[in-house]
């Protein structure tokens, strides 16, 4: 005898029940968003840039929408396409947006809106987690990554590139208009035809703005933009390849590795945002905190950088290279003695150095070299050349008598406390307080990034970016509040 089973209807109409305690009980995440939002979310700031008073269409509830933004951020959606289809169909979503569903235009154009109050919800959400004993400020981890900008790495390049990319793009227009006098065109190719011309002219419209702005000198000639995103400058991402991009800084505390403090900056180089990033974790802060050991890599390294925490009384750790002791990277050539192997030292006046071959040099004066001013070292002939060393010597052997040492004036005038920094560092308690930083930080871009996919930014100019930015960080501390279980 056949067995019985019940009865299975595909094309039947559901009727879906969502429960709002069912949802809260078993997604912590939903809870956590939708307490925090409710009672440490004002709606004073949205309301201000309102003016339907009297006349217009209710706006949309800036508590839902973000609700919804930050959950789907959460999970790793981005785009505004996305997010719509999912107030239709994710039990969760719907929840938060209590039923409702936004067109995708509309949540653009509401984070457009609000980019500042956005932003500062990512602050408000520190400080109370600071208030709250959730964030501890006795040692902080600073670090920043790269991520790919809205933007046609092709449609980037300066004057004189752009110049000849119009020409091209003349004679691409010049070329279909001549194939569509000759031919016969059906409806949808002619269609198809006009998209193609209208999407070349938008671009001929862009370059000649920028040579407009070029030939009034508002920018270089030689100057290097993406005219897709003006913003984003030219990086090299962490797969080894350059494309258009932001540097997205991020600060992270030891106690519960919360994220504390973040910015974006169109610049590649991490050397200029040590301070604003110290100062960007300051201000979030719930009170003072003396004593706060701030420990970022290599890349951040300058004697203003160091300078700035000996004036602000800061306990910095920074390493002056990427080796264990602090050292220099590897050089181009292997062994290559530079004036980076020298030993400095000041004597009154004079500036002193030794090099590795032991023989001493004196400088009293700095000299201007392309904007810099740098202390030149002339070494003895006749001792060069029966040094052991002679042939690892930067330079060439054979042209002594163009041989210098050239000296940065600031590596002299930081000199003693580059020097203090290096032996902290190279202490047993300095090296364990710095090594504390990569376990720190660097996981937290590679969850962001890789596990939650959030390697591109599809919004175009800095402040937009900054402002999502913000969000993967809020979105990535009430995941970390939702693992922890707190309730604020």
């Amino acid at each position: 005898m056949l067995g019985k089973f019940k009865k299975y209807i595909r094309d039947q109409i559901y009727w879906l029940t969502v429960n709002p305690d069912k949802i809260r009980e078993n997604n912590p995440l939903v809870k956590v968003i939708d307490d925090y939002i409710e009672d440490y979310v004002s709606l004073d700031g949205f309301a201000l840039k309102l003016n339907n008073q009297e006349t217009g269409s209710k706006a949309i509830h800036p508590k839902m929408m973000l609700k919804v933004l930050f959950y789907s951020f959460a999970s790793g959606i981005y785009t505004s396409r996305k997010i719509e289809k999912r107030m239709g169909n994710d039990l969760n979503t719907i929840y938060l947006a209590g039923n409702d569903v936004v067109d995708h235009s509309n949540i653009c154009r509401f984070i457009n809106k609000y980019l500042d109050e956005i932003v500062g919800i990512f602050g408000k959400m520190v400080y109370v987690l600071g208030k709250s004993g959730f964030i501890s400020y006795n040692l902080e981890a600073i670090d920043g990554t790269k991520i790919k900008a809205s933007a046609n790495k092709d449609f980037t390049g300066n004057a004189k590139e752009f110049r000849d990319k119009k020409n091209k793009i003349e004679e691409k227009i010049l070329k279909i208009l001549q194939e569509t006098i000759n031919n016969n065109q059906d409806e949808k190719q002619a269609e198809r035809i006009a998209r193609k011309l209208k999407k070349f002219e938008r671009q001929k419209t862009k370059i000649e703005n920028f040579l407009k702005s070029v030939e009034e000198n508002k920018i270089d000639e030689t100057e290097t933009v993406n005219l897709t995103d003006e913003d984003a400058k030219m990086m090299k991402m962490n797969n080894g390849s350059v494309s258009p991009g932001y540097n997205c800084q991020a600060a992270v505390d030891s106690k519960n590795v919360f994220l504390t403090g973040a910015m974006v900056s169109d610049c590649a180089s991490d050397r200029n945002l040590a301070s604003p990033m110290i100062e960007e974790v300051e201000k979030h802060q719930y009170k003072e905190y003396e004593g706060t050991k701030f420990t970022l890599d290599a890349g951040y390294f300058t004697s203003d950088n160091i300078q700035y925490g000996e004036d602000n009384k800061i306990d910095l750790y920074i390493p002056e290279g990427k080796e264990e002791d602090g050292g220099q990277k590897k050089r181009k050539k292997k062994d290559t003695i530079t004036v980076k192997d020298c030993e400095l030292s000041i004597d009154g006046a004079l500036r002193k150095i030794k090099c590795p071959g032991d023989q001493a040099m004196i400088a009293q004066k700095a000299y201007e070299d392309r904007g810099n001013l740098f202390y030149r070292f002339y070494p003895d002939k006749s001792i060069c050349r029966n040094c052991k060393l002679l042939a690892n010597c930067a330079g060439k052997v054979d042209q002594l008598k163009n041989k210098r040492f050239n000296v940065k004036y600031e590596y002299f005038e930081t000199l003693v406390i580059r020097l203090k920094m290096r032996d902290k560092l190279t202490g047993q308690v300095g090296r364990a307080i710095y090594n504390e930083r990569a376990c720190l930080i660097e996981h937290i871009f590679g969850t962001i990034k890789e596990y939650y996919n959030f390697s591109r930014c599809y919004y175009r100019g800095i402040n937009k970016v900054n402002t999502i930015w913000h969000m993967v960080c809020t979105a990535y501390n009430f995941r970390k509040m939702a693992v922890l279980g707190i309730k604020l």
